[in-house]
């Protein structure tokens, strides 16, 4: 999983098709979107249901077990909303979600180093 690659060709494009439900997965065009709908909507789906903050835990100002176990609750928390096991892919979406470079809480509308594709900032 890249958080800024097309989750079923796995492009880099410049104008990127976001769900507009979680926020969380990206697709070149909307024909891969509707493509992967059908495996993404049970975690969709338990996303939305999350308080905002689980997903927006500023993780670089806590120590590394406070990190383990955010993220394995976080883990934990979402694979019982969605009644299975985490696919790989769920689990590196809730793992190394974008953050700010600059080490701020904003995650919405982060931009992404064309030339890297590795640092998002606000």
């Amino acid at each position: 999983f890249h958080p800024d690659l097309c989750h079923v060709c796995k492009l880099a494009k410049k104008d990127v098709v976001l769900c507009n439900s979680c926020m969380m997965i990206t697709y070149c065009c909307i024909e891969h979107k509707i493509l992967h709908l059908l495996q993404h909507v049970d975690f969709c789906r338990a996303i939305q249901m999350l308080p905002r903050e689980y997903l927006s835990l500023n993780i670089r100002r806590s120590n590394v077990e406070t990190w383990i176990e955010s993220k394995e609750h976080l883990l934990q928390l979402v694979e019982n909303l969605v009644g299975r096991p985490l696919y790989l892919y769920e689990v590196q979406i809730l793992m190394f979600t974008k953050q700010c470079l600059l080490v701020c809480p904003q995650q919405n509308n982060l931009l992404t180093c064309p030339a890297c594709l590795s640092v998002s900032y606000c």
